[in-house]
């Protein structure tokens, strides 16, 4: 996963490191707006209230995130989360009470862990999916990138609201004798 900042409000400078001593952090940002991009297409764009890190990996908190689908199969989605922690040369994240909203629904997940070299990223349990016509619970779930698919762990339990049944329509019921 590549860093390029697209843009920062605010900076908090960070003294100049000598030669012989290297920071923890190389930077702590607030307000930043960032994307990842491959072959001049853009894979990911978000935004985190703080970040701080270097140019290995990335500490951000109060994230959202879009992942924007790269072909006809995938879908976009986003994450939102507390807080995370992006491995950028690993292409891998893990976020913090995340939520993810995906055309499946949002799923919600104390953890969740993403992986490019899979295509998925996994919420670790226990999560619960929220859709148009129900909630569903469950140990975790994977979210296939490529496949734009999205799998619960079972068990999983839940509850569907179901539209009453339509009355049916005159020339069925006259055709029914």
């Amino acid at each position: 996963m590549a860093l390029a900042l697209a843009g920062c409000s605010t900076a908090t400078p960070l003294p100049p490191a000598s030669d012989e001593e290297v920071p923890e952090r190389q930077f702590t940002l607030q307000q930043v707006r960032f994307e990842e991009r491959r072959h001049e297409q853009v894979v990911w764009r978000g935004t985190a209230q703080r970040a701080s890190g270097d140019r290995q990996w990335m500490c951000a908190e109060q994230i959202c995130l879009q992942r924007l689908a790269q072909s006809p199969n995938q879908a976009s989605f986003f994450v939102r989360a507390r807080a995370g922690t992006l491995a950028l040369g690993e292409d891998a994240a893990t976020f913090c009470q995340a939520v993810v909203d995906h055309p499946s629904g949002e799923l919600h997940a104390p953890t969740a862990r993403y992986d490019g070299k899979a295509a998925r990223l996994d919420g670790d349990g226990p999560v619960e999916l929220r859709f148009a016509s129900g909630t569903t619970h469950a140990q975790g779930a994977q979210l296939f990138v490529d496949e734009g698919r999205l799998e619960l762990l079972g068990p999983v339990l839940g509850q569907l609201g179901c539209s009453p049944a339509e009355p049916p329509s005159p020339v069925l019921a006259e055709g029914a004798d």
